[in-house]
């Protein structure tokens, strides 16, 4: 893969966020309704002016009254008196004046409390709309707050370990999800240096390496054994012998140190520099096959001369044969760079184990892993440098894996372990001290069954659907084609996979956008899950499940390592 397979920007925040191993998506709290939504201003009309107390009115009406009606009954004798006449219809006047008067001011009374009534009402109602309108705006101020607060809050957090564990265990997952976490982890490790042997033929340290590339990093590839590697290099001949027979990995330990004889007297009459091949070739001399140009005369001689005394036997012979046999499976190029030369201060070195069969490939991959523990136990304690990762570490069995823990322990190396499986020969690394766990998608029903019990059953999650997109993608475009073909799911490049797998990363941006167009500002797509064996069996391609122990007890915390999460524009810089 090229630098130009992998964005810059991408690179430039993956680098960000020390020990993120992923992140987990938060859905923010919901818009709230504001505390006045439903209680909006109520008109009440204003109460009506009393009306006025008609008591006196009609005291004067009576009064009125009685003097009218007594002046009318007093008219027969207007004839007889004249002299009374004037004060008859004075009193007449006065009764009609007293009945229309009170009336009169009465009306008037009522005409001026209906223009107060009036007047106040449309008093109150002005101060009612502007109530109102301050109603409004207060609930819209808080809808624009609280949406402006859902838009604006992130998505996705970091997730890590809260303190930097001595060893990450990865328990299931396929080659698409190790290499998102790689490349997830394995940038905020490349200032210290990571050195990974990759042992599943499926280039799963590509995308981190192209980082790497990006970063302007050192960065080396070798894939043994078609490369050239001097896995010997620094090493006496003693020790090439033991590790030589470790990898032969001979159950039992008078057959091991037979090998150890066997090979220790081919390299005690080695004059010249100790290399596979010529290992390979003083096997053979021994064994009576004498290989052109490989040996001086001298070495040739004293091979010779010694067959008899160190391989008489028929179980040396036997076993000869066979070291011989597996050693020559491993013997390609001539080495060019030294093991040791190859562990990284800073920068990136992939050894990738490759074979045309399997034999071939679980001798490449015993052989580089006994040379890492031997170059752990050589270290001096707590002095190693760097991190190193063992990607497909289940094939190597699981007393394997804890004495490389425990010498990576010793010598101060962290240690990432990627494994398919949790098989009873596994699970002792469950949970064990100094480490945390992941789990990933783990296809086998018993294996998902142990890693929900360890989890805890009483777990709910919360998945975007981002994630489930990426997955499908990965899941749908693989190809392991190498070299420079083109097709429908290959491109141009040393490793065709590799391209697809960046390609998807750095598309999240525009799943993202078309989840958000699809379903609008105030909506999201999220699926939520409790923690059972079926849900471990059915996870998406790039999400894992963080299990930490620590003081405060068991953590827990759902993530995603797609490393294109970190182009998306609500993703937080530090953990929540």
């Amino acid at each position: 893969m090229t630098e130009a397979g992998i964005d810059a920007l991408l690179v430039d925040r993956l680098s960000t966020g020390a020990g993120r191993l992923g992140w987990e998506y938060v859905e923010p709290r919901p818009v709230a309704a504001g505390p006045e939504d439903n209680r909006p201003p109520v008109w009440v009309e204003p109460a009506p002016v009393l009306p006025p107390d008609t008591t006196g009115r009609n005291v004067f009406i009576g009064c009125g009254t009685f003097l009218l009606v007594g002046s009318l009954m007093c008219l027969p004798f207007l004839v007889v008196s004249d002299s009374a006449r004037p004060v008859l219809f004075s009193l007449i006047g006065l009764g009609a004046l007293t009945i229309a008067l009170p009336t009169v001011i009465s009306q008037a009374k009522a005409k001026e409390a209906e223009k107060e009534l009036r007047a106040r009402r449309e008093f109150h109602w002005t101060e009612f709309q502007r109530g109102h309108r301050q109603w409004q705006e207060r609930v819209a101020a808080h809808n624009a707050a609280e949406l402006t607060r859902w838009v604006s809050t992130p998505r996705w957090y970091p997730v890590g370990p809260r303190r930097r564990p001595g060893r990450v265990d990865v328990f299931g997952g396929s080659a698409d999800g190790w290499a998102a976490l790689l490349a997830t982890y394995g940038s905020t490790l490349l200032d210290e240096g990571v050195f990974v042997l990759d042992l599943t033929e499926q280039w799963v340290a590509d995308g981190l390496t192209g980082i790497a590339e990006r970063s302007d990093l050192d960065v080396d590839a070798i894939a043994f054994p078609t490369d050239g590697l001097d896995v010997f290099a620094g090493l006496p001949d003693g020790e090439i012998a033991e590790l030589l027979a470790a990898a032969l990995g001979a159950a039992q330990e008078d057959v091991r140190a037979l090998h150890v004889d066997l090979i220790g007297a081919v390299l005690d009459r080695l004059a010249g520099p100790t290399t596979l091949s010529r290992v390979v070739a003083g096997l053979k001399t021994l064994r009576g096959n004498h290989v052109e140009g490989a040996l001086s005369e001298a070495e040739t001689d004293l091979l010779t001369a010694a067959a008899d005394t160190v391989a008489g036997s028929e179980q040396a012979r036997r076993e000869l044969r066979f070291i011989t046999g597996m050693l020559d499976l491993v013997t390609a190029a001539e080495p060019a760079d030294a093991f040791d030369d190859l562990w990284p201060e800073s920068g990136i070195t992939v050894i990738t184990t490759v074979g045309p069969h399997q034999r071939r490939k679980n001798f490449a991959d015993r052989l580089l892993f006994h040379r890492v523990l031997h170059r752990l136990r050589d270290t001096p304690l707590g002095t190693g440098r760097g991190v190193l990762v063992v990607a497909g570490a289940d094939d190597l069995g699981g007393a394997a894996l804890r004495e490389l823990a425990r010498q990576a322990e010793r010598a101060g190396v962290p240690l990432v372990l990627l494994m398919r499986t949790l098989d009873e020969d596994l699970q002792p690394l469950l949970g064990s001290a100094d480490s945390v766990a992941v789990v990933m998608r783990l296809g086998n029903a018993r294996e998902a069954a142990v890693a929900a019990g360890y989890l805890g059953r009483e777990h709910r999650f919360q998945l975007s659907a981002l994630t489930f997109e990426v997955g499908r993608t990965l899941t749908g475009s693989r190809s392991y084609a190498r070299g420079g073909a083109q097709g429908t799911s290959t491109t141009t490049g040393e490793h065709g996979v590799t391209t697809t797998r960046t390609s998807t990363w750095q598309r999240t941006t525009g799943y993202a956008e078309a989840d958000s167009t699809g379903r609008g500002a105030t909506l999201t797509r999220s699926y939520e899950f409790a923690v059972e064996p079926t849900t471990i069996q059915s996870l998406p391609v790039t999400s894992f499940v963080l299990v930490e122990d620590g003081q405060s007890g068991r953590r827990v915390v759902l993530g995603d390592c797609n490393p294109g999460i970190a182009l998306l524009d609500k993703v937080s810089p530090t953990p929540r």
